[in-house]
């Protein structure tokens, strides 16, 4: 099948600087040996280079950490997704449920997939292509996160 999706359009998109890079490995501790890149005009979001991931740097002001957390990995591994398929919420939701759980049990457990999905299902939402959560059954978020969907938060894109 084609690939539909065009490349990051240099024209629209305020790419990162070296410097935003920079400030960004400090300001969220991300290790030296995590390579981050800049993507030139013809990189695709869903195409990354061999060994790389595409990431939005708001992500990381959702929780989202380098190198990713046990559970984030469980879960992107078990459901089948990229980092960057989910919605920004979706990573506020998880790091406030790894921490919740942490608080919960007086730091000796850790949450798992199954008592994620206990609370919350994905759904997908072609409007903004990304993948959203809902509360199980009706349920009550158990975290009542902001919506956090800056406008443009698209621009921010890097590779890692």
């Amino acid at each position: 099948m084609a690939n539909t999706e065009n490349p990051i359009n240099t024209e629209h998109v305020a790419l990162l600087s070296q410097n935003d890079i920079d400030d960004s490995r400090l300001k969220f501790s991300i290790p030296a040996g995590v390579r981050l890149r800049i993507p030139s005009a013809v990189d695709l979001p869903s195409q990354p280079n061999r060994g790389e991931i595409c990431l939005h740097m708001l992500a990381f002001e959702c929780g989202l950490r380098l190198p990713f957390h046990p559970f984030f990995r469980t879960v992107l591994a078990h459901f089948g997704l990229a980092p960057t398929q989910l919605s920004l919420n979706v990573w506020m939701h998880m790091a406030g449920a790894v921490i919740l759980w942490r608080i919960c049990s007086e730091e000796k457990d850790h949450i798992t997939l199954d008592e994620f999905n206990f609370c919350y299902k994905f759904h997908y939402r072609g409007k903004t292509e990304r993948w959203h959560l809902r509360p199980t059954d009706n349920r009550l978020l158990v975290l009542d996160c902001p919506k956090f969907v800056p406008k443009h938060w698209q621009k921010g894109v890097l590779f890692a």
